[in-house]
């Protein structure tokens, strides 16, 4: 049989295993068609949204659950024996398997999807070509966002050897950049900055980070009402980022599964290059978060001793930990010496960098030409009823409200730089 055909063939058998997955992505979309509808009259169903465009919040999430399903139908076999012998045996290359499965699961989605939101189209009461083109945006960039989920699932699941480490790579997928730069970097920024200058920054990097932070931003369901709420080119960058992450996803997962041995099964990972790197990108969060409860153990909470001695302590018990995980054995640990170098002073080099504001996060002062308005707001003050919450919107809201100008500007620039020069002293 030629090239062609085996592709054909295997693309149509993956379709025709993909029954249940047909059926549960039928019913999920199918979700969505009734809360779309529910929704025209006011009536929640699950989110109520009734936005055609790609800020649907339930579409959003039903495209991230199908991209995960979609993954495990089509890759669970590499967790089994028996049906992993089969298709390793089988007379196709491992390149015509890896593209008709990986096609054919983006295909099945591509056509439910397409019929659920034309359905939704011809639900609402505006059905003209400015609400059409608004459906097809949406779909375009629901399916960026499949494509981002899919195929990352698709890789992790080509680097382990068990079902429950694909599982649990997917959830820390999910939850790494958040973590990392959201809740240790958040952490470390409120135990020793007192300007949050740069608090933009970390917000932006926690979003490229979070494939849910990025797919939402680009689609627009955290705050947005709808497309017509923003220009399409504000969401090009976070566009670029998920195409480009896309294709670096499916090169390096098509390598994986070109390469990965047969006697993977029941590993916790295929190779020891990939179970240095999780270790690395493990252990440097968990020694940050042992750090940094050891300094609030210390009597001024801000010790550099008890940082370190976190740091040190966490990163080598965490370590540990995994390679006992890897190795499903405590008496056969082995050593790795230069990743718990590249450890501690990854991690002692982040927590010092914060320590000492290497990156100037809380020491900037703005020239006086370069500064449009000033908003001052004091807490308890300007609002007598504040109540101190970690999401402070009532601030955000005050800080608007008060903008001084002219003059007033002039003076409270004088008096800022005051306080900084006597807080420097």
């Amino acid at each position: 049989m030629t090239s062609a055909k085996l592709f054909i063939s295997v693309f149509k058998g993956n379709i025709k295993r993909s029954a249940w997955l047909i059926c549960v992505e039928i019913l999920l979309y199918g979700m969505y068609i009734l809360d779309f509808s529910m929704a025209q009259n006011r009536v929640n169903f699950i989110f109520g949204d009734f936005f055609l465009g790609p800020a649907n919040r339930t579409v959003f999430w039903v495209t991230i659950l199908t991209a995960l399903l979609t993954a495990i139908q089509g890759w669970s076999f590499l967790f089994s024996e028996r049906r992993s012998t089969f298709y390793l045996a089988l007379p196709v290359n491992r390149k015509t398997l890896f593209l008709g499965i990986y096609l054919s699961g983006i295909v099945i989605n591509l056509i439910i999807c397409t019929i659920s939101r034309i359905i939704c189209f011809l639900i609402q009461s505006q059905r003209n070509e400015e609400a059409l083109l608004l459906c097809f945006i949406g779909l375009g960039l629901n399916m960026v966002g499949f494509l981002y989920v899919y195929t990352f699932s698709a890789m992790i699941m080509f680097l382990v050897g068990k079902f429950f480490a694909a599982i649990l790579g997917m959830l820390v997928f999910f939850s790494y950049g958040t973590l990392v730069i959201g809740y240790i970097g958040g952490k470390y920024s409120k135990a020793f900055f007192s300007t949050f200058y740069k608090i933009n920054l970390m917000e932006q990097l926690s979003c490229y980070l979070s494939p849910l932070g990025l797919y939402s931003d680009l689609t627009g369901v955290n705050g947005y009402a709808d497309i017509g709420e923003w220009t399409i080119g504000d969401r090009v960058p976070y566009l670029i980022v998920m195409v480009l992450a896309i294709i670096v996803f499916g090169v390096f997962a098509y390598f994986l599964f070109e390469n990965r041995p047969v006697e993977a099964l029941g590993k916790v990972l295929t190779s020891k290059k990939t179970e240095v790197l999780t270790r690395y990108l493990v252990c440097v969060p968990f020694a940050l978060s042992g750090g940094y409860a050891f300094m609030l153990c210390s009597k001024s909470q801000r010790s550099l001793l008890a940082l370190f001695i976190g740091i040190v302590t966490t990163a080598l018990v965490g370590d540990y930990i995994l390679r006992v995980v890897y190795e499903m054995s405590f008496r056969h640990v082995k050593r790795s010496i230069i990743c718990n170098l590249l450890v501690l002073c990854t991690s002692t080099f982040a927590a010092l960098s914060f320590y000492y504001d290497w990156w100037q996060f809380d020491s900037y002062f703005p020239n006086a030409q370069d500064v449009e308005s000033v908003a001052i707001s004091v807490k308890g003050i300007d609002d007598p009823l504040y109540e101190e919450t970690e999401d402070d919107a009532n601030a955000e809201l005050r800080m608007e409200k008060m903008v001084l100008s002219g003059n007033a500007k002039a003076e409270s620039l004088e008096w800022l730089k005051t306080i900084a020069e006597n807080q420097t002293q």
